[in-house]
C-alpha cells in the first residue's frame, strides 16, 4: 500500500541545568493529537536508585485540580512540561529519573535520563 507512512509521538527529556529538566512530546504524526486528562495533571516523573527501587514520586507530593482537561499539540509541534528535581536526602551515586504523561487513557510516552547526586 502507499501512501506516507504514519509518523509517532516522540517523548525526550532533557536537563536544562542542575536539578531543572525539560519534558517534550514532538507530534510527529500527520494530524493534530488531543490527550485527555482527568485532573489538573499532566506529567509525573520519579526517581529510581541504582536497585532500580523508587525513592521518589512527584504526584506523591504534588496537589492537583480536580478538573477535567486536554492538551492538543498540532502536526510537527510540540508539548513540554518543565519539572525540578527537588533537594532530597539521597545518598551520592546515580540514579534515574522517569517522567511520563498521565492522560486518561493510551501511552504515557515514558522517558528516562540518569540523574547524580555529588
Amino acid at each position: 500500500s502507499g501512501g506516507i507512512a504514519a509518523g509517532e509521538i516522540v517523548a525526550t527529556i532533557e536537563q536544562l541545568d542542575d536539578d531543572s529538566y525539560r519534558y517534550t512530546l514532538k507530534n510527529q504524526t500527520e494530524e493534530a493529537v488531543t490527550f485527555d486528562f482527568t485532573s489538573g495533571q499532566r506529567y509525573d516523573f520519579a526517581l529510581y536508585n541504582e536497585n532500580d527501587e523508587q525513592v521518589f514520586l512527584f504526584s506523591s507530593v504534588s496537589t492537583y485540580t480536580q478538573a477535567l482537561g486536554e492538551e492538543t499539540i498540532k502536526q510537527a509541534e510540540e508539548l513540554s512540561y518543565e519539572f525540578d528535581v527537588p533537594q532530597l536526602d539521597l545518598a551520592a551515586g546515580t540514579y534515574k529519573i522517569e517522567a511520563w504523561l498521565t492522560p486518561k487513557q493510551g501511552p504515557a510516552y515514558p522517558v528516562e535520563t540518569e540523574y547524580t547526586i555529588q
